[in-house]
């Protein structure tokens, strides 16, 4: 059994603060520039399109499909040792078209499939963090 510490997202960079304060709240949000009503994902500090510093953040329903994936059978990281063999994959979320989120996959046994539809779930890792997890719904 594995004691090495998992790594964990910087809660505290000034980009991503209100996308995790939102994960506290099991909601998935997204960037968008209100001059131009560009879609970002990941956060940035300007809109590339327009180049306008103001942000805003919307909720997003967090259903999407199954872009790309890949299961890990080798533990590269000695804390993820007890959890081999998981699932990693790309999930494009359905609204806002063109969004793909990166993170693990959930799913029971059986095949994966691009295009699959995946729902973002909420998994507590401590008091201060909740990561998003992709759940594979069966067709």
């Amino acid at each position: 059994m594995s004691h090495v510490a998992k790594p964990l997202p910087d809660l505290s960079h000034p980009d991503f603060l209100p996308y995790w304060q939102a994960c506290q709240e099991s909601r998935l949000v997204v960037q968008s520039c209100p001059t131009c009503l560009t879609v970002r994902w990941p956060p940035r500090p300007s809109c590339r399109v327009c180049g306008a510093q103001a942000i805003t953040w919307s909720e997003v329903s967090g259903f999407g499909s199954l872009y790309s994936w890949t299961t890990i059978g080798h533990p590269y990281d000695p804390a993820f040792e007890d959890e081999v063999p998981y699932t990693v994959g790309v999930v494009e979320l359905y609204e806002p078209a063109g969004i793909r989120f990166l993170g693990r996959i959930l799913h029971d046994e059986g095949p994966l499939t691009i295009g699959d539809p995946c729902r973002v779930e909420f998994v507590r890792v401590d008091v201060d963090l909740q990561l998003p997890v992709w759940r594979h719904v069966p067709l």
